[in-house]
């Protein structure tokens, strides 16, 4: 049976996509639209990181706990791990699953 997530492709990790933690190297810092097609533009910052397809669009939460990690200068970021991992955010009231980051084990 295939799952029907498996069969359309996304450009981003979300929650569900995070079964366990893992470290992973970023490889490059861009900016993104992630607007739906026909919506005006919404730009933000997203990280991508080696032997992925998918990036990360960076919240303040995770941009902050990569400055808090590597500096504000993204150029910085490169070559550096971070452990993504499933948390949990409020969302309308409700606790929902999130990407979060955080400092790989040393």
């Amino acid at each position: 049976m295939t799952d029907i997530n498996d069969l359309m492709p996304k450009r981003f990790f979300n929650a569900d996509d995070i079964l366990s933690p893992r470290v992973l190297t970023i490889i490059r810092v861009e900016r993104v639209n992630t607007a739906a097609k026909d919506k005006e533009a919404e730009i933000k910052a997203a990280v991508y990181f080696e032997n992925e397809e998918r990036g990360v669009v960076l919240n303040g939460e995770r941009r902050d706990t990569l400055v808090d990690l590597y500096g504000r200068d993204t150029d910085n970021w490169l070559g550096q791990s971070v452990e993504i991992f499933r948390g949990e955010t409020k969302f309308g009231g409700k606790k929902v699953g999130c990407v979060s980051f955080r400092a790989p084990a040393k």
